[in-house]
């Protein structure tokens, strides 16, 4: 579990690091911080939530056996 967690923390850093270009230019542009946040998380959600989808259902079917 903390390897999922050191592995997920890594990839937020690393997109967060690989957008500050685009970061720093939206900001200039007057973008609220909110609109900042939710373009950085919509990439890290849609790979997120379908792993969620499935390892949820699994876990409760071994747990329950």
């Amino acid at each position: 579990m903390s390897i999922a967690f050191i592995g997920l923390f890594g990839f937020v850093s690393f997109l967060a690091t690989a957008k500050t270009k685009e970061i720093g230019l939206r900001n200039v542009l007057r973008n609220t911080v909110w609109y900042s946040m939710t373009q950085l998380s919509r990439e890290f959600m849609i790979l997120v939530l379908p792993a969620n989808a499935v390892a949820l259902p699994l876990v409760l079917f071994f747990v329950c056996r």
